[in-house]
C-alpha cells in the first residue's frame, strides 16, 4: 500500500514532533496547544499509514467513520486534560488535594489507554479481548470516585 521509506519518514518525523511536544511540556509545566494538535494529528495519520498491508478501502473508511472520529477526539480531549491535571498536581504537590490529584491522573491515564485500545482495534492492528475496555472505564470511573471522595474529604 505504502512504500517503507514513507512510513519510515513519517513516522521519524512523528518521532520529532512528540519529542518537540514532551521538551515544551518540560520547560513550560504545560505542553504547547500546537504540539498536541499536531500530536494527535499525526497520530491519526499513523494510524492510517502503519495499518497491515492486509487492511483494505473498507477498514479504512470504518477508521474514518464518525464513531472513531469521536473516539479520536476523546482521546486527544483526554491527552489534554492529562496534562493539565499533572500541571495542578504539579501546583497542589504535598497540600491536601495532591492524594485526590492522583487519583484524576491515574483515571485519565485510564481513559487514554482505552481509546488507544479501541482505535488500535478499529485500525485492526490486534483484537483486544471484549470484556478489556469495560474493565479499564469501570477503574476510571472508580479512580474518579475516590478523587472525588478525597478532595470532599481534605476539603470539609
Amino acid at each position: 500500500m505504502f512504500s517503507k521509506s514513507i512510513v519510515s519518514q513519517t513516522v521519524n518525523s512523528g518521532r520529532d514532533s512528540l519529542q518537540d511536544s514532551c521538551n515544551s511540556v518540560r520547560k513550560n509545566n504545560s505542553p504547547s496547544r500546537l504540539g498536541v494538535i499536531s500530536s494527535g494529528v499525526l497520530f491519526g495519520v499513523l494510524l492510517i499509514l502503519g495499518m497491515p498491508e492486509a487492511a483494505n478501502a473498507a477498514e479504512i473508511a470504518l477508521l474514518l467513520a464518525v464513531p472513531s472520529l469521536f473516539d479520536g477526539a476523546i482521546l486527544i480531549v483526554a491527552t489534554v486534560a492529562l496534562f493539565g491535571a499533572i500541571r495542578v498536581y504539579s501546583t497542589v504537590k504535598g497540600g491536601l488535594l495532591a492524594k485526590s490529584w492522583q487519583f484524576f491522573i491515574i483515571g485519565l491515564v485510564c481513559l487514554v489507554v482505552a481509546q488507544l485500545f479501541r482505535l488500535a482495534d478499529t485500525a485492526g492492528y490486534f483484537q483486544s479481548p471484549e470484556l478489556l475496555r469495560p474493565v479499564i472505564f469501570t477503574a476510571m470511573a472508580g479512580l474518579f470516585l475516590l478523587g472525588v471522595m478525597k478532595a470532599r474529604r481534605a476539603l470539609s
